[in-house]
């Protein structure tokens, strides 16, 4: 079996570089949450950031905003989430007035350049979990649950997991592993 675990790894991973172009967001090394905030922007309000002073992810409780970032358009609202990069230089559109939650963070590796935008179909576990970092961050209480916290957003976040049961693969590997023993199977 190892192998043949080891070929379906491998294929996983060229399937989520090459189908999924966003970050890898397992490789991050968080090495601290410098702010848990929510922004309130309203409609028409346009703002030119430069040089970003730290990593974050952005939500939306309703409101919309479209981000231009080296002639790419980003957009967020409740069905994205944000990936906004250190010392990225960037324009802010608010097209639809609302709040915006934001975690901000240092991380040790890799260095990220640039946006990314994630499709999410439950933004309300997000949201949730955001509340709870927020609480827990003005209180200056608990850090490691909040970096917790973190990295299962990223996890959330991720298109298709490392390990087998969460990938797209997935069916076929419980197929295989189904007919593994079957000498009737043949590949003709």
């Amino acid at each position: 079996y190892s192998i043949f675990y080891q070929i379906l790894f491998f294929l996983d991973l060229f399937i989520q570089k090459v189908y999924y172009k966003d970050m890898d967001l397992q490789s991050i090394v968080i090495k601290k949450i410098t702010d848990v905030m929510t922004v309130h922007q309203s409609q028409g309000k346009k703002i030119e950031i430069k040089d970003r002073v730290s990593y974050a992810i952005s939500l939306s409780t309703g409101g919309k905003i479209r981000y231009t970032h080296r002639d790419k358009v980003y957009l967020s609202d409740v069905d994205r989430v944000i990936f906004h990069p250190k010392h990225g230089s960037y324009t802010l559109d608010c097209i639809k007035s609302g709040s915006f939650p934001l975690i901000e963070f240092e991380i040790a590796s890799p260095h990220i350049e640039e946006f990314a935008e994630f499709k999410v179909s439950n933004s309300k576990q997000f949201l949730r979990a955001f509340e709870e970092m927020k609480n827990n961050f003005l209180r200056h209480d608990k850090t490691a649950k909040n970096m917790s916290i973190l990295y299962d957003i990223f996890d959330a976040l991720t298109p298709i997991s490392r390990n087998v049961s969460g990938s797209i693969i997935y069916p076929a590997v419980i197929a295989i592993n189904n007919e593994f023993a079957n000498s009737e199977l043949n590949i003709s």
